[in-house]
């Protein structure tokens, strides 16, 4: 049985909420705390599979929840429940810079039943997803810091995992588990025979596009300081509801002491500069002729995948410009951006894609594994270093 705890300071909100998964979610139990301080001792007794935590509560808000469960090495994923006051948005943003999943917005009068709707699909969504991301670290079977393979042809339905360097194998970090269904992975294995193929170094980059859902906002802001300061420019689709966005930007730009902003339309692509899609729209990028610069774009087209904007959209018009890319999918439930991440390797670009271990949710980097098209498998910090070191300071 999977196990959620509920954390808010009204009582009819948490029975609401008791009633509505209940009624939905199957092999549940919903455990409740009526604020923060409730919440952090009910953790130190007993382990959930998910929380979801209001944003703003009378003793202890949700951002210092989340940072006293970072700090404790609990791991499990939180769901900031905001309503959309300007102080709401602020807080949850900061509170998914501080490693939360996700934030869902509370239901309200006017669309309690799309509200309902919402949050019900979510969270058994996640509940289902953490599962299979056991599975997925669990079975990786190497580092993910060892796992460097050559660019190859995109081939759909691919097999295992391409291992190119075999190292002694260590066992993944693993989410705290309440549940016997999880089992323990073991510390310790004889070494597999040591196996070493050398991959071409493929060429550099000339834009780096990213993909992040789930759990992206803290994977987003590791890979970014991992990477620093480039020579070419960075395009980023981040979903997330679009009163978000310029407030992930804003503390993006802040935290990392970089140029973060949501990409205008029409402006030009800098090096150096790291552009956010907004909200509504699906973000591309086109290549200027004759100077060969790289412009960035809105376009109204329906959503794909269930987003807009949607990184499949960018990714594809990445790969179209003739530039080489290098297109990157960190965290994030279902499989947005891996179609995209096939074109991007058929146009000669790399791919690099976060590992299990790491991730919040594996849909979006498991799909384009699956795809056989991901030259590179590890946590966001060191994809970060690894395009630094590719593509070199401006």
């Amino acid at each position: 049985m999977r196990s959620l705890l509920v954390v808010d300071d009204s009582g009819v909100v948490r029975m609401m909420v008791r009633r509505w998964l209940l009624e939905a979610c199957r092999d549940l139990e919903v455990v409740e705390a009526s604020g923060g301080r409730a919440a952090l001792e009910l953790l130190e007794q007993r382990t959930v599979d998910l929380i979801l935590l209001d944003v703003e509560m009378p003793d202890l808000d949700g951002l210092s929840v989340v940072r006293t469960l970072r700090v404790r090495g609990v791991r499990t994923p939180v769901v900031m429940f905001s309503t959309l006051t300007s102080r709401g948005t602020d807080v949850a943003v900061a509170a998914l810079l501080a490693g939360a999943s996700d934030v869902i917005a509370k239901p309200q009068a006017s669309n309690q039943g799309a509200g309902r709707q919402a949050l019900v699909e979510r969270v058994c969504s996640l509940l289902a997803a953490e599962e299979e991301l056991i599975v997925a670290a669990a079975t990786q079977g190497v580092p993910a810091s060892a796992r460097v393979v050559e660019p190859a042809t995109p081939r759909v339905g691919a097999g295992a995992p391409r291992i190119a360097h075999r190292v002694p194998w260590q066992a993944p970090a693993m989410r705290t588990s309440p549940t016997p269904r999880r089992q323990e992975v073991p510390t310790h294995r004889a070494a597999p025979p040591l196996t070493v193929l050398r991959p071409r170094r493929p060429q550099a980059p000339g834009l780096v596009v990213v993909a992040s859902s789930t759990g992206g906002p803290q994977a987003l802001a590791s890979f970014l300081a991992g990477l620093g300061r480039v020579a070419v420019p960075t395009v980023c689709v981040q979903h997330m509801p679009a009163s978000f966005l310029p407030l992930l930007a804003a503390r993006l730009a802040e935290q990392l002491g970089s140029d973060v902003a949501l990409a205008e339309d029409g402006e030009v692509a800098r090096a150096g500069t790291v552009r956010l899609a907004a909200g509504g729209r699906h973000l591309i990028v086109t290549a200027d002729r004759p100077d060969g610069s790289l412009r960035l774009g809105y376009v109204d087209q329906p959503p794909e995948n269930s987003c807009r904007p949607s990184a499949d959209v960018l990714f594809r018009s990445a790969a179209a410009t003739g530039v080489r890319a290098m297109a990157v999918v960190l965290t994030g439930m279902g499989a947005d951006g891996a179609k995209g991440a096939a074109a991007v390797a058929e146009a000669g670009g790399v791919v690099a894609i976060q590992d299990a271990a790491s991730a919040v949710v594996w849909g979006m980097p498991g799909a384009v594994d699956a795809l056989g098209v991901a030259s590179v498998v590890a946590p966001p910090a060191e994809l970060g270093d690894r395009v630094r070191r590719l593509v070199g300071m401006p």
